[in-house]
Parts: structure tokens; C-alpha cells; sequence
């Protein structure tokens, strides 16, 4: 049997709604009544209200000069280095430009700004619509904080007590600072502090390495990705670090086993899946290598890099070879 509202039952229960919305207005529940017909810009002003409170509430000065960072994200780094450079033009400095996992890459600028609630709302429309225009798939939104020393510019005699005197969230944001600005020994002295304190011990690790690599230590800076992924079983980054860098220096077994890995953590990705099929053909397991290529076709048809491995595994030598060893 199904059960439905007359007009009148139907009137009796809006009746009872709007009279329940109006006891809990009067109480002290507007936002029961108001939550439902809050416009986006209404939500927005009320997210930016909520973050100077919380700078408030820790004692920052928000009418003075402070350090604002604004955070955006895309799958691929190309739009987000083009947005960045129409942004350094206008006086803010890169501190961060980093992927953070498979097709996600993060950006993140500051400037030093004197700030109101009103003339951020300005400012946060601004970077909405220039995430649109340079076709960024996400601005973040800011973080607000005091000023901070520029660690370019500390004495080097008077470096290493600087960084010791910094507190942890401090510490690590002049780590990934020195890092993107390729101050790469003073970048390796903060994460080490960042080690010795165990803050975020493992993300201080993977960035650790990515120094040492980029000053051609490649043993060490292994070293430090095998100890992030051994803090983190479910460091995906690291895995993948790790496979590239086994994989452009010819040691595929060991590539293999950290692509899988990867895999594991993060399946049906086109990416990870051509990375293993590349990785199979090396050592010849030509069926395996096909499957995974094929999958990731399959699953992202403008990958041209998987497209063009299908086609070198179907070349006349390659597939008799398939067809001989079928279990490889």
C-alpha cells in the first residue's frame, strides 16, 4: 500500500516546520533557519571570518603587516607554473611548487600584506577567477601567519642556532622554502632538525632525499626515500620515488617491487600502471607488460606513452615471443 499526502497533511506538517524554525530563531539557533539560504559569497565571507578569529585567537595582529599563503592544486605542474609567473610579477614569491602524488601538484605563494577581512574577500575572488583563467583545477584558499625572516638571508655563522630556535610548523615551512629555492645544503640542516625533533619525520625524510639527489648523493638520498617509505607504509610518493630512480639506473627488479607497491596503494591509476608495463618489458615478462599497458589505455585514452608501448609489444619479433613464454 503506498501512502500519500493530502493537501491538507501536507499543509500541516509545512506549518509545523516553519513554526519550528521560527521557535529555534528566537532562542538562539539562527543558523538552523539561515543555513540553507547562505549564498556562496555568504559562506566564503564566513570562511575567511573564521580564519582571521582562529589568527585572532593566537594573538596575531590582523590589522597590521602579516605573511598570507595561498595554496592552489592541479593535476599537472605546466597551468600552475604559468599561473606562478603571472603571480611573481605582482610581488608574491613561490614557496612551494611540488607534486604531492599522481597527477596532483600543489603551488603555494606568499606576500607580505596588510590585510582586511574585507579587502581579502577581494582578494580571495581574485584568485578564484585567476585559477579559471589559467584553467587551474583548484584554488585552496590562504593561511595567515606573522612575518617570518627570510632563511636566504640569515648569516651562515648564525644559521644552524637560527634554525634550532624555530618552532616546528616554523621549522619545516624554511625547509620547504630553502628546498624550492634550491639552497639545497641549508634546506638538507633543517629537515635534519625537522629528524631529530620527529616532526612530520617521514615527509622530512622524502625531502631529504630529494636534496641529496639533486646534488647527484644518490646512495644517500635512497637512503633517506627507502627510510621515509619505512616509516610509512602507505607513502605513496616515496614508492614512486623510488621506482623512478631504480628504473632510470637499470635496476628493475627493485623498481618492480615499488611500482607494485604503488599500485597497491593507489589502483587503476593510468600513470602507475604504465610504469609497470615499462618496467615488465625491461626484463622481458612481455604478457604481464602488455596487460598493464593495455589497462592503462583502457582507463585514460590519451596516455600516448601506454598507447606506444602496445604498439612496440605487438611487433612481429615481440609477439612470437608472447606467444612462446605465455606465462611471462
Amino acid at each position: 500500500m503506498i501512502f500519500r499526502y493530502s493537501f491538507p497533511h501536507y499543509f500541516i506538517l509545512r506549518l509545523y516546520y516553519y513554526l519550528l524554525t521560527f521557535i529555534l530563531t528566537a532562542i538562539g539557533f539562527p543558523s538552523f533557519a539561515q543555513s540553507e539560504h547562505l549564498s556562496k559569497k555568504e559562506l566564503r565571507n564566513a570562511h575567511i571570518d573564521s580564519i582571521y578569529d582562529r589568527a585572532e585567537a593566537n594573538s596575531i595582529n590582523t590589522k597590521g603587516q602579516l605573511r598570507y599563503e595561498y595554496y592552489f592544486s592541479n593535476p599537472s605542474d605546466d597551468q600552475l607554473a604559468k599561473l606562478g609567473k603571472k603571480l611573481e610579477k605582482d610581488s608574491f614569491e613561490i614557496i612551494e611548487f611540488r607534486q604531492i602524488a599522481p597527477k596532483q601538484w600543489r603551488m603555494v605563494v606568499m606576500k607580505n600584506q596588510v590585510l582586511s577581512r574585507e579587502t581579502m574577500s577581494s582578494m580571495d575572488k581574485r584568485f578564484r577567477i585567476l585559477a579559471y583563467k589559467f584553467i587551474v583545477e583548484k584554488y585552496n584558499g590562504f593561511t595567515i601567519g606573522n612575518v617570518r625572516t627570510n632563511p636566504l638571508k640569515i648569516d651562515e655563522v648564525k644559521f644552524v642556532s637560527y634554525i634550532k630556535s624555530l618552532d616546528n610548523e616554523t621549522l619545516f615551512s624554511n625547509a620547504t622554502y630553502l628546498l624550492t629555492k634550491e639552497s639545497y645544503d641549508r634546506a638538507m640542516v633543517a629537515f635534519q632538525e625537522c629528524i631529530d625533533r620527529h616532526f612530520k619525520e617521514d615527509t622530512s625524510q622524502l625531502q631529504m632525499g630529494n636534496a641529496l639527489v639533486a646534488t647527484n648523493d644518490l646512495v644517500k638520498g635512497i637512503e633517506r626515500w627507502e627510510a621515509a617509505r619505512n616509516m610509512n607504509k602507505h607513502y605513496l610518493e616515496a614508492y614512486l620515488k623510488l621506482g623512478d630512480i631504480f628504473f632510470e639506473n637499470s635496476h628493475f627488479n627493485r623498481s618492480l617491487y615499488n611500482y607494485q607497491e604503488a599500485d597497491t596503494l593507489k589502483p587503476n591509476d593510468d600513470v602507475i600502471l604504465y610504469k609497470l608495463a615499462s618496467d615488465l618489458i625491461e626484463i622481458k615478462n612481455y604478457n604481464e607488460s602488455y596487460k598493464y599497458a593495455k589497462r592503462a589505455v583502457n582507463l585514460n585514452h590519451k596516455n600516448s606513452y601506454a598507447k606506444g608501448l602496445i604498439a612496440i609489444l605487438k611487433q612481429p619479433e615481440i609477439r612470437k615471443l608472447r606467444k612462446k613464454y605465455p606465462d611471462q
